[in-house]
Formats: C-alpha cells, structure tokens, sequence
C-alpha cells in the first residue's frame, strides 16, 4: 500500500531513483508555494480505495477505505511538520504521549499499570473510563484546526498553505475506473504527515477549556485526571460521580469540534463496587479488563492473560513467515535474524511493564523452545537437549531481552527531563491508604529492589552506572528465577 500512488501517478521509487534531478525542481516549486501560498490542485485531491481487512468479500463492511494523496506533497508537508513540530510540541502537555519525540504508548501503559498496582495494594479505590470517539480523525471541523494553530503560535504562512489544501479538498472512488469529485469539509486527511500533529492541536484546546484542576488522582501533589494518546483517552477519578460528571462535560466540549463519542464502545474500570455512570441518557459498561495501546489493562491481576495473548501474538507471526521459518531450504542465519526482528518483538511489546512471576517466565521461555525445535523441524520425542538446540539456533534468549529491555527503558524512563506521569507515579505511594496484609503479590519494582536494594531510584540518575549494572541485573535475576 506505501507503493500505491496519489492522483499525479508520482510513486516513491521514481521520486528516489532520480532526487538528483528532482531536488532542485523541488526545491523551486516548494519556494514558490511559501511565498505565494497557492498550492496545485492535485495536492488537494485524495483517490480512495477499498482494501479488503476479513470476512465475505460480497459484504463492504469488511472493507477498509484507503485515502491515496501525492506523495510530492507528502515531501511537502514533512517540510512544513519539521517547522511546527517544535511549536506544537511546546503546548503539548505531558498528558498527550502520541506523536511526540521521547514519548511512547509504553509510557501511558506503564503509568495506568501502576496506578492500578498501587491502589490495589493500598486498598484505594479507582474509577477509570476508557472513551471511544465514533471516527475521531474523520468529523473534526476544519475551522477549530486553524483556530487552534493560531492559538498555539503558528505562523500565519504555514495555517494559509495549510488551510488552503483543505478548502480545496475533494476525494475521488478509485475502483475500476475513477469516479467524480466530491468536496471534504470535515476531518484531517488520512496518510498526510501532519494530520497527527493537527489532531492533537485541536484536543489540546479542548483540554484547555476544561476546569478539571481539581479533579483526578492526588500525585504527589499533582493531580492525575487524564491520559491521552491521540485519540485514546483515559479519564482517572477516586469518586464515581465526578468521573460521571467528567465524561459529560468531555462530550459537550467534543462535540464542539465535531467529535462523537461513542457510548456503546467507552468502557469503565473500577477495583470496587461499579456504580452506575451514564451519558446521553446510556448506561455506561464496566469490563473486568480493556486492551489499551495493544496491553491489557485490568483491575485484578491479568498478567497471565497478557501472558497468553503476546504468545499467541508471536506465534501468528511465525506462521506468517513459515516460508522461512519452516523452510529446509533456508540456513538458521536466517531464521535467527527473522525471530529476532520479526516475532521476537511481538512477544516483548509492553514487557517493560510488565511484573513477571516463575510461571510467567517459564510458559515464555516453553514458547521459545517450541519455536526453536520447529524451526529446527525436531520433535520432542527426539530427546534433544535445549541447552544443544539453543547452541544450534544462537537465538537472543527471550527472558534475558525482557530483562533488559525492562532495565533500559526504566534507567531511560527515570532519567528523563520531562516530569512524565510514567517517572511520576513510579516514585509515588498512596500516602492515605492502608496497606493490605499478607503475602503481596508480584510487583513491578520488585526484581529492580531485589538488585539494587529500596533506594534504586536514585541509582538510575547516572546513567553510566546503570549502564554497568545491567549485567548485574541480568545474572542476579537468572539466579534468582527459581525462587520468584
């Protein structure tokens, strides 16, 4: 699909094979359009297509629309994002971790993972909703976008050309044959690089408007009452009835920019006793567990289920690639180079947050052996040691790439600048919660405590002794697998 062309019929691979001669033409035209601010017509159309995602192929709700713009123009609008990313990201808050330089889903992942842990472990209760705009990208009002830009300190040349390819826009149906224009007045263009940066403009005004200061989870004095990562947002309250009133002041103020919400899809979250939450006159559902940013986030510990679900993840990926990775044909160079790039990152998505027990690690390293042995095309009637398989495959061993991963975005994650909810609620207990008795269960920091003692936090500011001590951590939790 990256290799389908827009309407000038421009596709990546001829723009590459001859920048030399393109750069200077390029260079000229672009010019010209931040002088003038006019732009061609082409760079304003979209041809769209139908991309078949599952199901019947008679039945178009099992299509995907695809929307094909110039890719001359994609160049473009990288020129123009490089200029105002900087401007735009300033106004960001650390709230908002999507499109953002240093952040990443596994920051919002981790911070409502341990908010979760903690509230738990504190006997406090939590309300969460998860909210689901109907075709977020698609139904923002183009008139709230240069507002927006405005407000946030873009210069006026850069909101002209960009408003000027909007007023402009038309879609054509490319199917067997192109069909007639239509204008667009709604949303931000799909696969245009500075539709992301647009979107998250406009919510950030939003926010702006709300009064929420007061509202939300206490942090260390700062409060917590919101997650977002683009469109995905997670709404946090201790008292149910002010995350009712939240969501319903959220509609109202979406709805101005053109944003439904979808109450049948918003889902709510709750370590105590559900009580009824309602907008529009719907009741909203509790679920027992939410996939948020690919992780499953649960009151109760679902860490098993996530367990499973990555495994399962990866050994979809493994019989995607079977060509190689059942192939006789094919050298196990190849195959170790495939797991690795290929499956081995399915498996450890999100596995910096994760809080793993013996069992966890043994069920992940059973998978890795029963990948190894099929690549290998042995069974285990063939009484094959794993210790002499692993000697064959030379694959990175699944447990020590959690383990490090783990240790290397925690060092990252504490070192950063930026005052994130992720380094702040991991430096945080509940100061007014009574913590509960008996034998606790698993917690994220325990294997970091159990190498560098309570005061690791602070170990993690020098960043070249954390460096030196990644070993340590690795062979300390080897030794001490058998005991978790």
């Amino acid at each position: 699909m990256d290799k389908a062309p827009g309407p000038d019929r421009i596709t990546n691979e001829l723009m590459r094979g001859t920048i030399t001669e393109l750069s200077p033409l390029l260079r000229k035209i672009f010019n010209e359009i931040l002088h003038t601010g006019n732009i061609p017509s082409q760079w304003a159309e979209s041809h769209i297509i139908l991309l078949h995602k599952k199901g019947p192929k008679d039945d178009i709700g099992n299509y995907r629309p695809i929307s094909l713009i110039s890719n001359v123009y994609k160049v473009f609008a990288k020129i123009i994002l490089d200029r105002i990313s900087i401007k735009l990201d300033e106004n960001q808050p650390v709230e908002q971790a999507g499109f953002r330089k240093d952040f990443s889903t596994i920051d919002h992942i981790h911070t409502i993972k341990q908010i979760i842990e903690k509230y738990n472990e504190y006997r406090k209760t939590i309300y969460i909703a998860f909210i689901d705009y109907a075709k977020a990208f698609d139904s923002l009002r183009h008139e709230v976008v240069w507002q927006s830009l405005k407000e946030q300190g873009i210069q006026n040349t850069y909101i002209k050309i960009i408003k000027s390819i909007y007023s402009d826009s038309t879609g054509r149906i490319r199917l067997e044959s192109i069909g007639d224009a239509f204008s667009i007045k709604r949303g931000v263009r799909q696969g245009d690089p500075l539709s992301p940066k647009l979107f998250t403009a406009v919510l950030e005004q939003m926010f702006r408007k709300l009064n929420w200061e007061h509202l939300g989870l206490n942090i260390n004095g700062s409060r917590l009452n919101h997650l977002r990562f683009a469109d995905d947002l997670v709404l946090l309250e201790e008292d149910p009835k002010l995350l009712e009133s939240m969501i319903q002041n959220l509609a109202e103020k979406s709805r101005e920019l053109g944003l439904e919400m979808n109450s049948s899809k918003t889902k709510v979250m709750t370590n105590s006793i559900p009580v009824d939450i309602t907008i529009k006159g719907q009741r909203l559902e509790y679920v027992e567990e939410y996939v948020y940013l690919g992780q499953i986030i649960s009151p109760n510990d679902q860490m098993s289920k996530e367990i499973e679900k990555r495994i399962a993840t990866g050994w979809k990926t493994y019989w995607a690639l079977k060509e190689i990775t059942k192939s006789k044909e094919i050298g196990i160079k190849i195959k170790k180079k495939t797991f690795d790039t290929c499956i081995l990152p399915c498996i450890t998505y999100g596995c910096e947050t994760w809080a793993l027990t013996k069992h966890h690690r043994d069920k992940l390293a059973r998978c890795q052996r029963s990948m190894e042995r099929s690549m290998l095309g042995l069974k285990l009637k063939d009484r094959v040691r794993s210790t002499d398989i692993r000697h064959k495959t030379k694959l990175t061993d699944i447990l020590a790439r959690i383990d490090q991963l783990k240790w290397r975005w925690t060092g990252h994650m504490l070192r950063c600048k930026k005052e994130k909810w992720s380094k702040q609620v991991t430096i945080w207990y509940p100061r007014d919660g009574i913590r509960s008795r008996g034998r606790k269960k698993r917690r994220w920091e325990d294997d970091l405590k159990m190498t560098l003692g309570p005061l690791w936090t602070r170990v993690a500011a020098d960043r070249h002794q954390w460096k030196e001590l990644e070993e340590a951590f690795a062979v300390r939790h080897t030794e001490l697998r058998d005991l978790l």
